[in-house]
């Protein structure tokens, strides 16, 4: 594992040094020894991994401890612990690490005489005391020079080892039909193998090096199966094969007729636009159909409590060049309160929101420093909500906590009885005083499935935060599904928007009714709800990943290959370019 080369001008430097090589056969590590002659402590140990030539990722496998030298001898630390195998193919590494002057005997039979530990001159990267234990990764620059040491590992030649499987596929991602070609990379000489190509339990191939197409869109694991005569083991690499839907299978638009100006009519042809079961969203308002400073109706539910502020109709705050002139106020400035507008499931003839679109425009009017940490942008409450003052099922919470200008975006659910945070996502933009879009997508799934998922977005693209399953309880490390068959059928009371808990004050937690602290005042436009994402969209650019202001069409009519739209032109100014989009 050396090679020759001059050794540098003797030094009492403490030192740390490490020699490796590549086994070529599996081992079972007994002990590990060095012959020196001197006084003082040595530290020796043993690292794998890395490479031979960048070693400064190997991870610590055996730190042996140390031994007190006295006199010229072997020196040996005998393991005593669980068997350690490892593996042909792996990169092994002695280390060793003094704080005195030691002479080692050369194993060169070119070198005349013994010399000097000076080997950690100028060179050491971490602590070099022998007392010290060693690092989980052996990150020690310049240390590793071609030596001949007399530092050796004893081994026995390993138990016969099953084989350690690995594979890779010539491909990761493309469009459905998708043909991978999987290449066998397992050592210990496999003779049998197993393939899961979506990690259903089923094995799809039995040869060494399968190729399997996909028809799906859909993300895969793939499992293989690896054996000999000496047993088998198994590798899984999670969502390792991402098929998307076949270009052919995408919405096409060939056709759109009409003007494209706001409250007009057009129809838009092409074909696998998919169905809808209504065209027109479960809720889409605008708030133009209220009366100024009257409470608002039209099919929404409102509440207060601790104030008698209900939302209402308002012209204060209007999205600038928009086509309308009204918003949905909701006043958060009088005094220890919650008030929220709240959509119910019979409001919309949405009897379960097992899947739920919204959209809509939101405007905060932060009042004080800082906000209330207890505001709650959107939540969907849950049907039965509470065993006495505690929760029993889930309650989804999209949080916005403004901290100063920034804010913190966190989703909860509750298990037993206790609120469990899915993501939280630190020092989020909040952007108070300026009008943005809010969109939240949630997908239940099918129930005690590893398969629920939710997401916000702001201006169509950037992500607040994710909901994905599973979740861990990080107090008792148990995961869970997002969804379970514990929950009820019909999990939602009700979507709201904004609540907002004044007396909650991030820095007063104990203020009382009148006590100054923050207020808000917060409008609401343009709210669309569905229970599918298949929609309508105009945006600032020809490509939607890349759009950062789009406005949501209202459908009437909806096939595969024909769809209406009443045009809503929100902020685009007249003449401005806009590009339209079927969302499938």
């Amino acid at each position: 594992w050396g090679q020759d080369q001059v050794l540098p001008t003797a030094n009492n430097t403490p030192s740390s040094r490490a020699i490796g090589g590549l086994l070529t056969e599996n081992i079972k590590i007994t002990s590990i020894s060095m012959y020196l002659r001197g006084k003082g402590k040595v530290r020796m140990g043993i690292y794998t991994g890395g490479s031979l030539e960048n070693p400064t990722s190997a991870a610590l496998l055996w730190d042996a401890g140390t031994v007190t030298v006295d006199g010229e001898n072997w020196y040996t630390i005998n393991y005593t612990g669980d068997v350690i195998h490892v593996n042909a193919g792996t990169n092994i590494w002695l280390a060793w690490k003094n704080d005195g002057i030691f002479y080692y005997y050369s194993t060169n039979p070119n070198d005349a005489g013994d010399f000097q530990t000076d080997f950690g001159r100028n060179q050491n990267n971490f602590d070099a005391n022998p007392d010290t234990p060693f690092p989980d990764i052996y990150d020690a620059k310049g240390i590793f020079a071609n030596f001949w040491y007399s530092i050796y590992i004893s081994y026995d030649m390993g138990t016969p080892m099953p084989p350690t499987p690995d594979f890779e596929a010539d491909t990761l991602t493309g469009d459905a039909p998708l043909t991978v070609r999987f290449t066998d990379k397992s050592m210990n000489n496999p003779t049998t193998w197993a393939w899961d190509f979506d990690n259903d339990g089923n094995v799809d191939s039995n040869q060494q090096n399968p190729e399997y197409t996909y028809y799906s869109a859909a993300t895969y694991s793939v499992k293989l199966i690896a054996g000999n005569a000496n047993g088998d083991q198994e590798k899984l690499i999670p969502n390792y094969i991402t098929v998307n839907e076949s270009l052919a299978d995408r919405p096409t638009i060939t056709n759109v007729q009409g003007i494209a100006t706001h409250n007009e009519q057009i129809s838009i042809t092409g074909f696998n636009f998919g169905n809808k079961n209504q065209a027109a969203p479960l809720k889409w308002d605008d708030f133009e159909n209220g009366k100024v400073g009257a409470i608002i109706e039209n099919g929404w539910g409102t509440e207060a409590t601790f104030s008698s502020q209900l939302p209402k109709y308002s012209e204060d705050e209007v999205r600038a060049d928009s086509q309308g002139r009204q918003s949905a106020f909701i006043d958060h400035t009088d005094g220890n309160y919650r008030d929220l507008l709240k959509l119910e499931p019979n409001t919309v003839g949405l009897d379960r929101f097992d899947k739920l679109f919204v959209s809509g425009w939101i405007y905060h009017d932060t009042i004080g420093s800082p906000a209330s940490r207890n505001y709650k942008m959107l939540g969907l409450r849950t049907l039965t909500q509470k065993d006495g003052n505690e929760y029993t099922y889930p309650q989804f919470r999209f949080d916005l906590q403004p901290v100063s200008d920034a804010a913190v975006v966190n989703f909860e659910r509750y298990i037993d009885k206790k609120a469990v945070k899915i993501d939280y996502v630190g020092n989020a933009d909040f952007y108070p005083g300026e009008w943005y879009r809010v969109d939240l997508w949630v997908d239940v799934g099918t129930v005690d499935q590893l398969d629920s998922y939710a997401v916000l977005k702001r201006n169509i693209n950037q992500v607040w935060g994710e909901m994905i399953d599973p979740i861990v309880d990080s107090e008792t490390n148990q995961s869970y599904p997002l969804w379970s068959s514990s929950d009820p059928l019909a999990p939602f009371s009700h979507l709201y928007f904004s609540h907002f808990y004044s007396a909650d004050s991030k820095i007063a937690p104990d203020v009382k009714p009148g006590d100054s602290i923050a207020e808000a005042k917060i409008y609401w436009d343009d709210i669309y709800v569905d229970n599918t994402r298949a929609r309508v969209e105009i945006c600032n650019n020809n490509i939607f990943a890349f759009a950062d202001h789009c406005e949501v069409q209202i459908p009437s009519d909806w096939s595969d290959s024909a769809i209406s739209v009443q045009v809503n032109q929100g902020t685009f100014a007249d003449g401005q370019s806009a590009y339209l989009f079927v969302i499938d």
